[in-house]
């Protein structure tokens, strides 16, 4: 997305450039204003190449579009913030909720210094899985039958 907004404000630029080129006497040409109210008598101003006029109404555009867009830079701003004090509440919460489930679980000083770590290290057990594990009956003996089972 970035590149393509380069490209056009590149052929933007490059068009402007060509008409600014291949009519320079127009925009060299000196040219006055003139304003009249009616009321008051005329008002002339004086005479400046049309390009200074283009750039004076170009730049005047900028800044009302700009003083224009200033109140919902400033709402935006607020919500902003209001969005980020919500996130630190939950962040807050979040935290203090995997303490609460910590002290539930009984997890030890050393498991609570690793963080998120102390979770996933109660997830899993000790032990290996895939280590062999005794049958419940021996081998040796099938009948017995009074032996107890480690389930």
């Amino acid at each position: 997305m970035k590149k393509s907004k380069l490209v056009i404000w590149a052929i933007i630029v490059i068009f402007l450039g060509l008409i600014i080129t291949q009519n320079q006497s127009f925009f060299l040409l000196d040219q006055s204003l003139r304003l009249n109210l009616l009321v008051l008598n005329e008002i002339h101003t004086p005479t400046v190449p049309v390009v200074v006029i283009f750039l004076i109404f170009f730049i005047s555009g900028l800044i009302i579009a700009y003083l224009l867009n200033l109140p919902e830079r400033f709402r935006s701003n607020r919500k902003i913030k209001k969005l980020n004090a919500t996130v630190n509440s939950h962040l807050d919460e979040i935290s203090s909720l995997k303490k609460e489930i910590d002290e539930l679980k009984g997890v030890t000083p050393e498991t609570e210094e690793k963080g998120e770590d102390s979770i996933k290290s109660l997830d899993k057990p000790d032990f290996d899985r895939t280590a062999e594990v005794e049958p419940a009956v021996s081998a040796t003996n099938p009948d017995d039958s009074n032996d107890t089972k480690n389930f």
